[in-house]
């Protein structure tokens, strides 16, 4: 593996976005969690503060009226810093920030994890069909970098970990993050790379060979091209990297990589996102909207 290659996709500071529900925990846990098995050199702890336009109604003679705190951006700031020192400590060895900032939660996101030049963002998932579920998609869709949703009770475990590949640019990144994580944990993880394929329905168009007969040739290409792609983004990893082909008989490839992450016992699923233009960004691809919207334990990172 080309040592520029992989210290471009490795992950070194993370922007992780608090939302002052019972969920932070969980995320507070598994980013201390990932910060020691991958090392993260930065960190940065945010909330963003909604602007509460319906105070500065003239019906409203105060805050106080209503309780609530006239130093509220200070309140919540206080509040965040005691939940993150909470779980981190000081015993992390490695700085962090904490930070309350007032303004639109998604655009407050996405600009610190751009000003902070952040190799990854952490959203909370959970909550799917409410105001934090759809800012996770929102997050997905528009940040520039990557994205790691951080579901409700979340696997904490990188001995595993499952790429989905498709033979794409993209999902070279994702391949090429993957083993830049799996590289940095105390044993090497296991990747397991998962290709689902269409066969083509080919049976009125063949002359000299069985359904059978094309089948076998079709899915020893497809091996010889996986075989090539691994070598191609992944040689010289340290540890052990599977490939796993499945044919698609179900409409939804999701169900494919879920399936099989639970089936492998990976602590993560990595799959790539569909470019870097802002348009591509939006058009995060069907496959990791159903992932997101169907996986309930297993973090999944969306690499950009």
């Amino acid at each position: 593996m080309n040592q520029n290659n992989a210290d471009h996709h490795e992950l070194n500071r993370a922007v992780v976005a608090l939302d002052l529900t019972n969920m932070d925990e969980e995320l507070l846990h598994y980013t201390k969690f990932l910060a020691e098995q991958i090392g993260l050199e930065k960190m940065e702890f945010i909330h963003a503060l909604p602007e509460f336009d319906i105070f500065r109604s003239s019906y409203f003679r105060s805050f106080n009226e209503l309780g609530v705190p006239t130093d509220l951006n200070e309140t919540v700031w206080q509040t965040a810093k005691t939940k993150v020192e909470k779980v981190l400590g000081g015993s992390m060895g490695r700085p962090y920030q904490v930070k309350a900032i007032v303004g639109k939660p998604l655009e407050v996101i996405l600009n610190r994890a751009e000003v902070s030049q952040a190799d990854l963002l952490v959203v909370g998932d959970k909550d799917r069909q409410h105001t934090q579920g759809v800012l996770a998609k929102n997050i997905i869709r528009k940040a520039a970098g990557n994205v790691l949703l951080v579901p409700e009770k979340p696997v904490e475990s990188l001995e595993h970990i499952l790429v989905a590949i498709d033979f794409s640019e993209n999902s070279a990144r994702a391949l090429q993050t993957a083993v830049a994580i799996g590289a940095k944990t105390n044993a090497p993880a296991a990747i397991t790379c998962l290709n689902v394929y269409d066969m083509p329905l080919m049976a009125p168009y063949m002359i000299n060979r069985t359904a059978e007969e094309f089948k076998g040739m079709t899915e020893a290409n497809i091996e010889e091209a996986f075989n090539q792609f691994v070598k191609d983004h992944a040689a010289g990893y340290p540890g052990v990297i599977n490939r796993l082909l499945r044919e698609k008989m179900v409409p939804r490839v999701s169900d494919y990589i879920l399936e099989i992450a639970q089936e492998t016992g990976a602590g993560l699923i990595v799959i790539g996102a569909k470019g870097h233009s802002y348009l591509e960004r939006l058009m995060i691809g069907s496959v990791t909207e159903r992932l997101v919207a169907v996986n309930q334990r297993i973090p999944v990172l969306v690499v950009k």
